[in-house]
């Protein structure tokens, strides 16, 4: 029931923001459309997050507490540039790869040979795009 009230809250707030720059109220149907598209993105990136966690030779850099809609990670065996286009060239899934014009977050992180892969989601996601990518992680992390 937590990530539920974090989900509820993150569009609550991301709704009454989109009120507020607007200038002008918002109907029932817009503020559920804007909650339901909040709540799938977050679901999507849960399961993302959540099957990262499962694949061995895979380690999470995002925080749990902290959905941004973004999931970095880096694999053991392979650094974050070849992981990228392999799953662009392979598996025709796009992501970012490398230090993301922050050396010193690597440097903290230890990242700063390896960088990090960051994929980014949306509402728009099915689970089986989720599934397919998390499938295509795990084939990666065997190489």
């Amino acid at each position: 029931i937590d990530i539920l009230l974090e989900y509820v809250y993150v569009a609550v707030t991301y709704a009454l923001r989109a009120v507020y720059y607007k200038g002008k109220t918002v109907s029932l149907c817009d503020f559920a459309y804007c909650f339901d598209v909040v709540f799938r993105a977050g679901y999507v990136w849960k399961m993302i997050f959540d099957g990262l966690h499962t694949v061995h030779g895979v380690n999470v850099v995002s925080s749990p507490n902290f959905n941004s809609g973004i999931v970095s990670f880096y694999l053991d065996n392979m650094d974050s540039l070849m992981t990228s286009d392999v799953l662009n060239d392979k598996y025709d899934i796009a992501c970012r790869a490398g230090l993301h014009c922050a050396p010193l977050i690597h440097k903290h992180l230890g990242t700063e040979k390896q960088g990090l892969v960051r994929v980014s989601v949306s509402a728009e996601n099915t689970k089986e795009e989720v599934y397919a990518f998390l499938n295509a992680v795990d084939d990666i992390s065997k190489y």
